[in-house]
């Protein structure tokens, strides 16, 4: 089992002592919110990003953890030709760094290390939805805390997991050109462009095996303690060795919109939604439609060059994403 070495790399760049001008990064911003949803895995996810960039020469370290619960279970019920189950807790550790260039360019490159097992949410979860009277999904009639992910189509194994696992997903290398930064009111602006390399495991689920690429337009509003922020990526998607059967559609959209309250330069409050279409042309809801998540986080600043984010993100329209989610994210200026 690879060890989480981003972690311990994290955490030693965190007892540096401080560099001259360490350059402050700004309180403000959308949510990072990852999707970690076990069938978007394998392809290309950026998270929500603000116009707002980097100072030339600088340097923006990462560290960000997702962990999550999803079941799903369709025994050839809604469509006789697909056996469908995920039953599984996700915990996905994502170590980037960010180089500022000037006249407003910024590079970026993440790699993450991801987890699946059958967790501890389960009982937790279905304690929740009996308090409240909803609907269990049929959580009930499945073991607690199993980890299993199957997709059958037509008789054809497409993928039968029931042993944890931890895999490297995809490389992400990005690039974002600020034309208006926004961050002392009014609008701002952004172009960004994204590429993945498949580095991750096509048999785990962690990969497609194939380049994925997007491009797309970040911008903010920005009026006193008040900021809206929206963005819209369009994906190109490598077909994965799986897409034949079930259909694949390489041409995909995410996009998100962000409300944030920051009355000072420590803390910022924020209420994000999240959304990505599905890359199978399979019509299941859980495959074909839309993944999209609501997501109620804040940011605080622990010291001029260290910002700490948390947030809790629930199912938004579709069942094709994670039950409940929960996120962390820590980012460091050098």
């Amino acid at each position: 089992m690879p060890r989480p070495l981003p972690v311990v790399a994290f955490l030693a760049l965190c007892a540096l002592p401080a560099v001259a001008s360490p350059g402050r990064l700004p309180v403000t911003g959308p949510l990072r919110v990852d999707n970690a949803y076990p069938a978007i895995l394998p392809f290309l996810v950026l998270p929500a990003e603000g116009p707002q960039n980097l100072a030339p020469r600088r340097l923006a370290l990462s560290l960000a953890t997702t962990y999550g619960n999803s079941f799903h279970w369709d025994p050839m019920v809604l469509y006789p030709d697909l056996d469908l189950l995920i039953d599984a807790e996700v915990l996905k550790l994502s170590l980037s760094a960010a180089w500022g260039l000037g006249q407003g360019l910024s590079v970026e490159a993440g790699l993450s290390l991801i987890g699946e097992y059958g967790g501890f949410l389960d009982p937790v979860i279905q304690g929740i939805h009996t308090f409240f009277w909803l609907p269990n999904g049929d959580r009930e009639l499945q073991p607690e805390n199993r980890y299993g992910i199957r997709i059958v189509h037509d008789g054809e194994v497409l993928v039968d997991l029931d042993e944890p696992f931890w895999a490297f997903g995809d490389l992400v290398v990005s690039a974002k050109w600020t034309i208006l930064d926004g961050q002392d009111g009014g609008f701002g602006a952004a172009l960004q462009a994204a590429l993945s390399l498949p580095i991750g495991s096509a048999r785990l689920f962690t990969s497609s095996g194939k380049l994925g690429a997007g491009i797309g337009a970040l911008a903010s509003w920005r009026r006193s303690a008040f900021a809206v922020y929206g963005g819209l990526r369009y994906l190109i998607l490598g077909e994965p060795p799986w897409g034949p059967v079930l259909g694949f559609r390489p041409h995909n959209l995410d996009f998100f919109a962000t409300l944030e309250w920051a009355r000072s330069d420590r803390v910022a409050w924020l209420l994000q939604a999240d959304g990505m279409s599905l890359p199978y042309l399979h019509p299941h809801p859980w495959l074909g439609g839309l993944s999209g998540t609501v997501s109620f986080g804040a940011r605080f600043r622990l010291s001029p060059r260290l910002l700490l984010e948390m947030h809790l993100s629930e199912e938004l329209f579709s069942f094709a994403t994670l039950d409940i989610a929960a996120g962390c994210v820590a980012r460091m200026a050098l």
